[in-house]
């Protein structure tokens, strides 16, 4: 007797069924609708031998059947995964292969073995498929681990832009997972694994899956839609001739129309050059409407036709040209049919006129031939309107090509009033294209370029020119780009002159010129600020050395050796000024340590504010980090800020320093490298920074103050450049200022490591020194110094006088014990020969290197190259001897 449940799988199979055939109908040529439609068929056949097992059949087929069972359901889980991989356009993987395996795997054992199925057992419901021992690993790995992988492979792509295909794939989604669900726990986890009595539902999760599938498939138009075919069709069907042309001019592709103008015989074109049958035609060329003439591939004949063409980009590379080819032949002929008839009908006129007395019958019938070839002038004419409307639609395509390009095209009437803007003009300055038409383009220009593009626009209206130039538009919200751009006017058919104009955003490489120009402006004024201090520190090298040595003598008046005093401290702010200068002429390379930042803001405050108004608040947390930097510089850095803090408050105030630790990753919108950075604030109560001169704060020599350098802050820029660091600057009028340091902190961090200061004391010189200076005075004082501490000493300005002393005191045993020299004396290319020279006569000499001009290479590296020590101009008497000793 046939039991109710009978209609499971008879609606399953009618579900599916139809879903098959109405995808089958409508489009089975993609390989995601093959796959759809191999998965469909498959599981219509599953079903289908389940409706034989519940209909009364003969036990001899019904055996069968239940032996078979399981080759029918142990293909579904591969043929889902095949069908997700094709409509995911995915490539078939391992895991594929996987379960592949598995399959082939599972069907084996079933046809040879019964470990996956063992036989049934008759139920009220019907028939009820027993398991074997491998029924649940091969039910797990063929069927659930596949379907519940292409499950998560179409969750995964829910983050598609095309709201469409996201509902498709929430709808087969919902379908798999409700038919895996149903299926699972009816037919495989109750009755196999609690051994409950339940009706299997199998059939009904393929139901479940098909409706859902067929809702997607009318709603939302899920595997029935294909944008290239539709592409396809559009080039294949397009009147016009279509043909896609290589570099060489060789055609890879052309449409049915293109080749019945040319009249191939056969599809083999690849190898033809196109160039063969147009008159006239380049490759480089790009046409609008040009007209030639076209010669047949077989039979030669020639056909009049329009040509347009343009490049084909890809990635901003153009890879090809499209050409598009309008057959005319007819309507010239009938061009040139007309003025031939024209020219017939006047002359008949002309000489019926002269007959007219002779012959009246004549002329009535000329005027019935004359009303003959009216008649005929109108189809012409007919012809000529379509010709006029072919023009329109090549129009239309080219506007479609502006639409889509990367520069701001616009039309301009002859008036400068806006007819056409590009799309891009919302991107790049802010505006919507239809705002912006019936609007003067001048609204859009800067004032101070008004006028000369004015001119420029006259002249190619009236003249029919074209023209180029660079100049500034306004963006929406107010802010002025540069654009560079070109125009050309044209006579429209009904509209009069026009002019197209395009222009390109180049507000980037303007910005980047003027850095440029800034950057060369700021060299060319380090090289002559390094010059300058270099020549007044051999000035202030002589001046301090005589100040120094008269004081030593000790038989001065007490007001004489005051007055020297002064003298002496005036010329160390002389010293720290050129200091300034070489550090801003990026002269001096720091000498990096390991120090705390803490302390040296402490030192900088005490020594900055002592006996003023200010008030200085430091907030330093207890693990601040080591910075890598050299303490004289940096101390230089808080120095003149302090100062400029303390100018900014004439009577009274605070300022408030910050320092905390940061890290640098990135995306972070700071000028710096990735690491760690102590980031040090300065914030004062000040008078502010008008937005005008915050622009140029870092100028060299640039002050506001009526006694100012201009150096005090170009020299910390220059500090904190070499320091690979960062300073920026926050300004507003009567409010204050915030100036933020950005410092690389140390490798090291050992937070017991102290600074290091150096300790002179009075030493008494034995043996000979040989001196080598270029500069006189210098050589002389620097000579008499050396004596005073107990030195015997001899100089020479020259590098041949040099090595021949030297020699000579080696030959009659006087050998020189340190030699002096400046780093600077003329003796370049061969400066380092020198001594090199030097310590092959003496291999135990000592050489101190003296310059007012650091450079990198030698002041940083000075044992590199065989120095044993540095002595910076200008020196004092304790930091000669301070050098003198570290060499002794």
């Amino acid at each position: 007797m046939l039991h109710d449940i009978f209609l499971i799988p008879l609606s399953a199979l009618l579900f599916n069924t139809l879903t098959w055939g109405y995808i089958f109908a409508k489009r089975r040529k993609s390989p995601v609708n093959r796959a759809y439609l191999i998965l469909s068929l498959w599981v219509s056949v599953w079903l289908f031998q389940n409706l034989i097992l519940w209909l009364p059949t003969h036990k001899l087929w019904f055996g069968i059947l239940i032996f078979l069972n399981p080759l029918f359901w142990i293909p579904i889980g591969l043929l889902f995964l095949n069908f997700v991989y094709a409509y995911l356009d995915k490539r078939p993987d391992y895991f594929y292969s996987l379960v592949l395996f598995f399959t082939l795997c599972a069907a084996v054992i079933s046809l040879t073995t019964s470990l996956i199925g063992s036989g049934y057992k008759l139920q009220p419901w019907g028939p009820l498929p027993l398991s074997g021992l491998l029924y649940g690993p091969s039910v797990v790995l063929a069927l659930i681990m596949p379907c519940i992988y292409a499950i998560c492979l179409l969750y995964c792509r829910l983050t598609t832009c095309d709201p469409n295909q996201r509902k498709q794939l929430i709808l087969i989604i919902m379908g798999a997972l409700s038919g895996l669900s149903v299926g699972c726990v009816t037919d495989v986890i109750l009755p196999h694994v609690f051994k409950v009595r339940v009706i299997p539902l199998g059939s009904a999760s393929c139901a479940i899956l098909s409706i859902f599938v067929f809702f997607a498939v009318i709603r939302y138009r899920f595997l029935v839609f294909n944008i290239e075919d539709i592409a396809d069709d559009i080039f294949a069907n397009m009147q016009d001739g279509i043909v896609i042309l290589k570099a060489e001019n060789s055609i890879i592709q052309m449409n049915q129309s293109a080749q019945e103008l040319f009249n191939f015989e056969t599809n083999n074109f690849s190898e033809t050059r196109i160039s063969t049958f147009i008159d006239n035609y380049s490759y480089a060329e790009n046409y609008i409407d040009f007209e030639t003439y076209l010669h047949q591939a077989r039979d030669k004949s020639v056909k009049v036709v329009l040509l347009s063409q343009s490049a084909i980009s890809l990635a901003n590379h153009k890879t090809a040209k499209i050409l598009i080819i309008r057959d005319i032949t007819a309507y010239h002929q009938a061009i040139v049919d007309l003025h031939k008839h024209h020219s017939q009908l006047e002359e008949l006129v002309n000489e019926r006129t002269l007959e007219l007395t002779v012959i009246n019958q004549q002329l009535v019938k000329e005027v019935t031939e004359r009303k003959q070839q009216e008649s005929e002038l109108q189809k012409q004419e007919q012809l000529l309107q379509t010709a006029v409307t072919g023009l329109r639609e090549s129009e239309e395509r080219y506007r479609t090509l502006a639409d889509n390009t990367f520069d701001l095209i616009c039309e301009i009437s002859q008036f400068g009033i806006l007819l056409y803007t590009s799309p891009n003009f919302k991107e790049i300055l802010g505006y919507d294209p239809e705002e912006l038409i019936g609007q003067r383009c001048t609204n859009l220009l800067h004032p101070e370029e008004l006028h000369h593009l004015k001119l420029a626009f006259s002249r190619i209206v009236q003249k029919r020119d074209s023209f180029q130039t660079i100049h500034r538009v306004r963006h929406r919200n107010g802010d002025w780009l540069w654009v560079e751009s070109a125009g050309k006017s044209y006579c429209s058919l009904h509209d009069g002159i026009k002019v197209v104009i395009t222009a390109r955003d180049i507000t980037n490489r303007k910005k980047i010129e003027a850095e440029m120009i800034k950057a060369n402006k700021f060299e060319s004024i380090a090289i002559l600020a390094g010059g300058l201090a270099h020549d007044f520190n051999n000035i202030l090298s002589v001046l301090w050395g005589n100040i120094t040595m008269a004081r030593t003598y000790g038989i001065l008046d007490s007001r004489v050796d005051e007055r020297l005093a002064k003298a002496e401290n005036a010329l160390g702010r002389a010293r720290d000024l050129t200091r300034q200068l070489l550090i801003f002429a990026r002269g001096i390379e720091p000498q990096k340590e390991a120090v705390s930042i803490a302390e040296l803001l402490l030192e900088s405050i005490n020594l900055t504010l002592l006996r003023s108004n200010i008030q200085a608040t430091l907030n330093c947390p207890d693990d601040l980090w080591l910075v890598e930097v050299d303490a004289g510089q940096m101390n230089q850095v808080f120095t003149n800020l302090l100062i400029n803090a303390q100018q900014a408050m004439p009577g009274d105030g605070n300022i408030v320093i910050t320092a905390h630790n940061i890290k640098v990753k990135a995306g972070d919108e700071l000028p710096l490298t990735n690491g760690n950075y102590v980031e040090i604030s300065f914030v004062d109560q000040g008078e502010g920074i008008s937005e005008e001169n915050l622009a140029k704060i870092f100028d060299p020599y640039f002050t506001t103050k009526p006694k100012g350098t201009g150096l005090g802050l170009a020299t910390v820029y220059s500090i904190m450049q070499k320091h690979k660091g960062h300073i920026s600057v926050e300004s507003k009028p009567a409010v204050g200022t915030t100036v933020h340091l950005y410092i690389p902190a140390s490798k090291n961090q050992d937070p017991n490591r102290p600074l290091k200061f150096a300790k002179v004391k009075f030493i008494v010189g034995h043996g000979r020194v040989l001196v080598i200076e270029n500069e006189f005075e210098l050589r002389e004082v620097l000579a008499k110094m050396l004596g005073r501490i107990g030195y015997e000493v001899e100089v020479t300005g020259t590098e041949a006088d040099a090595i021949e002393l030297f020699q000579q005191a080696q030959q009659h045993q006087k050998a020189f014990s340190l030699v002096i020299m400046d780093l600077l004396i003329p003796w370049e290319p061969e400066g380092f020969d020198a001594i090199k020279r030097l310590l092959q006569i003496d291999s135990q000499i000592k050489v101190i290197v003296c310059s007012g001009y650091s450079k990198d290479l030698i002041i940083s590296n000075f044992k590199h190259y065989g120095f044993c020590g540095v002595l910076t101009k200008p020196y004092t008497m304790e930091e000669l001897m301070a050098v003198l000793e570290s060499c002794s």
